[in-house]
């Protein structure tokens, strides 16, 4: 999964769009498993590779 991790900073560095370091793990996690990230936070939309359920509670 580290490696995940590290990929997934690299391209939010590379992009200049960080987020939040528990958030990149939480990310991780779903791409190692195949696992759907059901979030209202809007920054795992910039995650490629994982599934994203986002819901805007606005």
């Amino acid at each position: 999964m580290s490696e995940r991790y590290a990929a997934i900073i690299n391209y939010l560095r590379k992009n200049g769009t960080p987020i939040p370091t528990n958030d990149i793990w939480i990310a991780a996690s779903a791409m190692e498993y195949g696992l759907k990230v059901i979030t209202t936070d809007r920054h795992y939309l910039n995650i490629p590779l994982i599934i994203t359920e986002f819901y805007d509670l606005q």
